[in-house]
């Protein structure tokens, strides 16, 4: 069992480089990130062919498609993917991913299809917050739905 690559073609590029290409599963390989790869990968996250994204950026460089990476980790957040956006959670997340291949329980949502747990309380409430007390204003409440909406979905991974 192994996990299939995909990526944007200079990370594509750097993975075969790198690892080689003697069993090592490869998926497709997407454009550049500035000319339309992030899209590509995103589209392959709403076909539901994307298990798990690592995705590091240099967070000291300015980005000319930093607004296509933003939209990328959104998705990733609302069809609840696994997703690394540093070193120390991409590690997390292979040894996690190393362990589902014996043990799919670790890992549910890389299997199956997950959307966020927002998007189904967003349906039945469409005043669009979580929590608002009526002293707050609408800025106050958005952010204190965020807080909760974090607050579950660490809980939930630790069930």
């Amino acid at each position: 069992k192994r996990f299939r690559l995909t990526g944007t073609n200079s990370t594509m590029t750097m993975l075969k480089t790198v690892l080689g290409t003697e069993g090592v599963a490869y998926g497709p390989t997407c454009s550049s990130g500035p000319l339309g790869g992030d899209a590509e990968v995103g589209a392959l996250m709403c076909v539901e062919d994307l298990g798990g994204m690592i995705f590091f950026t240099d967070p000291l460089d300015p980005h000319p498609h930093a607004s296509d990476i933003t939209a990328l980790i959104r998705m990733c957040d609302l069809h609840n993917l696994m997703h690394a956006s540093n070193p120390s959670t991409g590690d997390a997340l292979i040894r996690i991913l190393t362990k589902g291949l014996d043990d799919a329980t670790l890992i549910p949502t890389f299997y199956t299809s997950s959307m966020s747990p927002a998007i189904e309380w967003h349906a039945s409430h469409p005043q669009g917050v979580l929590i608002r007390k009526p002293w707050m204003t609408k800025e106050a409440g958005i952010a204190a739905a965020l807080a909760v909406c974090a607050t579950v979905s660490i809980l939930r991974c630790f069930r």
